[in-house]
């Protein structure tokens, strides 16, 4: 008999889970098949371990679907965009084959709404963070409306149990931070994450460094070992997991020492046990111009990591209060780093303060919401290719939420993205969740 193979994504799990169970038999001179279950802009690996085999050559299937061999793995590639699947058939250096069947699970919404008298009160810029097992979304913080200075800073903290589609009080202790709107997150492994920076009153920039732990609820204080970046809000901060540091870059920095839009970036190395954070400022040949209020996130692709960074604030004018940025750059990260500008073509116009989140599953960066006049929100929902030279995809489904800016997200752990709260004409008292669902 041949031997079936059949890789599923399942949220939370590793990319690839192989069931076997029996096929045809290979006397009827039929290849051995394996049926493949990706989500859209997902990659998928089949063992080529009975094939014996370090490259194939593709005989039939369709051109949508990406292939390539690794290592004697064959990765298969679904592009995002792509609702179909299709037969790819592919031969070793011997002549021996095999089928791959691959099936697709379009990215959707899931969209939950609730009252103030069942969940948290509408806000904008809050830290949203999510355990390791998806399970549950916490809450932390965020700013009040109307949006100005005097405006109220919510010192509350709430989970959601996403399955029960419940919240609940968070019960947190230690050094909890004081409100603020922008904290922003940098989401460790082993439900930790450290958090950092904000506005508190009067929108005056905070330099707060804390690590939490998400299961306890504990919050402890972080002592910078070094230097250590300047207070600030709005600004880019992520966790690289292949280098266990954390990134911040740039931000806008308001103390009674004045104002500052900043491009600086940063490296911090993370004590857990001393609870310390050993800070150094990167001196790089080129820096992304200095803004606030970008989308940002670390794709940990496994041969590259990079820390990306999409549009934001610039310099105001009278004519144009927010001076909005249209560009996009990566990080590489490694051994060296340096800043590279992406192509320019079919790049969303500039924004900022919206939902940026990578989803570590399909390796991009979606963007929602923002403003480029700090009157209006820029509608669309759109995914950043992060690998290569980057493409952008515009994603149009079923159930997109209202357009809004303000708003804040996090990743999934077993792939898509979660968002939420924002203002526009309204306020908002939601979460959406934006993944395939390959459970269903």
């Amino acid at each position: 008999m041949c031997i079936s193979r059949t890789l599923l994504l399942l949220p939370g799990a590793v990319l690839l889970v192989a069931v076997v169970s029996c096929g045809v038999a290979t006397d009827l001179g039929r290849p051995p098949v394996t049926t493949l279950t990706l989500g859209e802009g997902q990659t998928g690996r089949v063992s080529l371990d009975d094939l014996r085999a370090n490259q194939l050559t593709l005989l039939e299937g369709p051109d949508d679907i990406k292939s390539s061999v690794k290592d004697g793995v064959l990765l298969v590639e679904v592009p995002l965009g792509l609702a179909e699947g299709g037969r790819l058939l592919f031969e070793n250096e011997e002549g021996l084959e095999r089928e791959v069947f691959v099936e697709v699970v379009p990215l959707a919404f899931d969209h939950r709404l609730w009252s103030e008298e069942t969940g948290p009160e509408a806000r904008e810029h809050g830290a949203l963070l999510v355990s390791d097992d998806g399970a549950t979304v916490y809450l932390l913080s965020g700013g009040g409306y109307p949006n100005f200075p005097t405006q109220e800073l919510l010192a509350d903290a709430w989970q959601y149990d996403v399955a029960g589609d419940r919240w609940d009080p968070w019960d947190v202790s230690g050094d909890v931070p004081p409100p603020a709107g922008s904290r922003r997150v940098a989401r460790l492994t082993d439900n930790q994450a450290i958090l950092f920076g904000g506005y508190v009153d009067d929108f005056d920039s905070d330099d707060v460094l804390v690590h939490v732990d998400l299961v306890t609820g504990v919050f402890t204080t972080v002592t910078p070992s070094t230097a250590k970046p300047a207070s600030r809000t709005l600004h880019a901060m992520a966790y690289d997991d292949a280098h266990d540091r954390v990134i911040v870059f740039g931000g806008f920095s308001q103390t009674a020492g004045g104002n500052e839009i900043l491009n600086d970036t940063w490296f911090g190395t993370f004590d857990k046990a001393a609870m310390t954070m050993d800070w150094q400022q990167q001196t790089l040949a080129v820096s992304p111009p200095p803004r606030y209020g970008a989308f940002a996130g670390v794709d940990d692709d496994e041969d590259i990591q990079r820390f990306v960074v999409y549009s934001g604030a610039g310099t105001p004018t009278n004519a144009d209060p927010v001076g909005a940025i249209t560009d996009a750059w990566v990080l590489t990260l490694g051994d060296t780093s340096e800043w590279q500008l992406l192509p320019a073509d079919d790049t969303p116009a500039g924004r900022r303060n919206g939902c940026g989140v990578v989803d570590p599953s399909t390796h991009t960066l979606t963007v929602f919401g923002g403003t480029a006049d700090a009157r209006t929100t820029s509608p669309g929902v759109f995914v950043l290719d992060v690998r290569g030279n980057g493409t952008w995809h515009a994603i149009e489904r079923e159930g997109e939420p209202l357009p809004r800016s303000s708003s804040f997200g996090a990743a999934l752990p077993g792939g898509g993205i979660v968002c939420g709260f924002g203002n526009d004409d309204d306020v908002f008292l939601d979460l959406f969740f934006l993944r395939s669902d390959l459970d269903g």
